[in-house]
């Protein structure tokens, strides 16, 4: 059995309209977990997909899975959708289906859960990849408590994460055509498949290989589309391989979005995600006390 496992989480359709839909986040999660799952590449156990889900929903299924990991074990955590940095609280916050532009610290996941969860988890090997706007901001402000003072957020980490975010806080992280990954889970995905990120050639790529190999790709983006992934290691000892490199073997192709999960075009020229089955969140009856159950029952 592999000792590797994945978690991607991608949110493409959102019931605020302050929040656009963003139908390239299907791809992101499609192409990413194929890349993941291939024997000959990432060898991982099969993906865990959360897509389109509530706050609650995606909370409860990166604690469950964060906390069934073993210390031997590879653990990869991925994001993908929209992010915002709230200037008030210092924290990047990651909006999901339910999230109120209006109550962003109520309704939103904010990074420090993940980051808890992650240094929580019993797993040695710990890498979290964020594909959303502001994402730099969690490298240098995952545990910022109130609003920075500074010009840019304060510098602290999640101690033995290693952390690769799309862009530095204050830039976009830009999305491609409806059905093909963001520039930045594409490079992942095409450095990983061609084997191109293993830029050391020892047959395997590191965390360390997989960042300088998006850097160099996405700065080859166009004006007006570029992004700088930021990175941190704080207390990560050792490389942290992620995959073999595919180069001179036989890699399968990749397979595009299977139909029904592309994108659909409206006479107007809008484009809206395919639907997809969001993960429910599960209700803890234990979390009521007695007088709670009391007070329920009689209303």
């Amino acid at each position: 059995m592999s000792r590797k496992h994945a978690l991607l989480v991608g949110t493409a359709a959102y019931a605020d309209v302050a929040f656009p839909a963003l139908p390239s986040v299907r791809a992101d999660v499609h192409y990413l977990s194929q890349v993941l799952e291939m024997p000959a590449v990432g060898g991982y156990e099969a993906c865990v997909r959360v897509e389109d889900s509530s706050k609650e929903a995606i909370k409860q299924a990166v604690e469950r899975f964060l906390r069934e990991r073993e210390p031997d074990e590879l653990v990869v955590l991925y994001l993908s959708g929209h992010g915002a940095y709230d200037r008030e609280d210092g924290q990047l916050y990651y909006v999901t289906t339910d999230t109120e532009a209006d109550r962003m610290q109520q309704t939103a996941l904010d990074a420090s859960f993940v980051t808890d969860q992650l240094e929580k988890c019993a797993a040695r090997r710990k890498v979290l990849l964020l594909d959303c706007c502001f994402s730099g901001s969690a490298v240098q402000g995952f545990r910022s408590k109130g609003a920075s003072q500074s010009a840019t957020a304060p510098v602290v980490e999640a101690g033995g994460v290693h952390v690769i975010t799309a862009s530095q806080h204050w830039e976009q992280a830009f999305t491609t055509d409806a059905d093909q990954p963001s520039q930045f889970t594409r490079a992942i995905v095409e450095g990983l498949h061609s084997g191109q990120a293993d830029l050391d050639g020892d047959g395997q790529v590191s965390a360390n290989d997989l960042f300088r190999h998006i850097s160099r790709d996405l700065q080859k983006a166009p004006d007006g589309r570029r992004q700088t992934p930021t990175q941190s290691s704080l207390h990560v000892t050792g490389d942290i391989y992620l995959a073999r490199a595919a180069v001179g073997r036989q890699i399968p192709a990749l397979k595009p979005l299977p139909t029904g999960h592309t994108a659909v075009t409206d006479g107007a020229g809008g484009v809206t995600p395919a639907p997809v089955k969001a993960t429910q969140a599960v209700h803890d009856d234990s979390a009521f006390t007695d007088v709670e159950w009391a007070q329920l029952l009689t209303l």
